[in-house]
């Protein structure tokens, strides 16, 4: 009898230690930060899609784009200072777009923008900016083809038609 108890006994310690475990395991886990924000087509070029960021740590973030792919080739892509209405200044310069898949991501850490401030993930959610993504045409470089309004004006409505200049 004794001998049972004990047996019981080891396997309740041992249950309780497992689930000891799985907590302590599922609270070490980190949970990943991020904002999605819609980006729309201008003109005739067929592209919509989103920017996500993504909160890294330490000052640390990444703004990943994804559009429908589209013609082959880079596209620039910009953060920029003000909704897609304004003309807003160059904030930061984010990795080209690839047109065939459509994806462009940059990681930044403690990026000092164009007006002397650190982007991070909270100062990007405060933002008035947007995402622009413009032709790689040396004539048309200011014609934007994919915009996003970002930050805090996430769901400003816009007039459909944005340029990209000073940069």
């Amino acid at each position: 009898m004794n001998m049972l108890l004990l047996r019981c006994m080891r396997g309740i310690i041992n249950i309780l230690l497992l689930c000891v475990v799985i907590v302590f395991s599922a609270c070490n886990q980190e949970e990943v930060v991020e904002k999605n924000y819609w980006l729309y087509q201008t003109g005739f070029q067929p592209s919509i899609g989103n920017a996500t960021i993504t909160d890294l740590g330490q000052g640390e973030i990444k703004i990943s784009i994804q559009l429908n792919p589209f013609i082959p080739g880079q596209y620039p892509a910009h953060l920029h200072f003000g909704d897609i209405n304004e003309t807003g200044e160059l904030a930061v310069r984010l990795a080209d777009l690839d047109g065939e898949t459509g994806q462009s991501v940059t990681i930044l850490k403690n990026e000092v923008m164009s007006n002397g401030e650190v982007l991070t993930y909270e100062k990007f959610l405060d933002l008035n900016a947007s995402i622009r993504v413009h032709s790689s045409d040396p004539l048309n470089k200011n014609l934007v083809m994919a915009y996003g309004n970002v930050g805090k004006n996430d769901n400003f409505l816009d007039s459909g038609l944005t340029t990209c200049i000073g940069h």
